[in-house]
């Protein structure tokens, strides 16, 4: 029989380390945010992703963004509004790309 692959049951101090991502994210402290989200996806609280795209494309990484993002879209595969996020961060992440591109071979 294949073992299941199950995701670890969040804790007291994932839930707690979410809403201190969330309160963070609302103060406009992303780094904090993002400490904070690591803290509750290591607690196994998988509803951190979302916070994570959100604070990680607030200051400027659209890679991780689109990770994160993408990773919360898996685990919620019917939310539209993770769906759009993902397609913004993409968006973005590959228009800084492209300024990359284009300052590397006109300077």
């Amino acid at each position: 029989m294949p073992a299941e692959k199950t995701r670890p049951r969040a804790s007291g101090e994932g839930k707690k380390a979410l809403a201190e991502a969330r309160a963070a994210f609302e103060r406009d402290d992303f780094s904090r945010a993002i400490l904070e989200g690591r803290a509750a996806l290591a607690a196994g609280e998988g509803g951190a992703h979302a916070i994570l795209g959100a604070a990680y494309f607030k200051v400027g990484r659209f890679e991780d963004a689109v990770r994160e993002y993408g990773e919360a879209l898996r685990l919620e595969p019917g939310n539209p509004a993770l769906a759009r996020r993902v397609e913004i961060a993409r968006r973005a992440a590959s228009r800084r790309a492209e300024g990359l591109r284009r300052s590397m071979f006109c300077s």
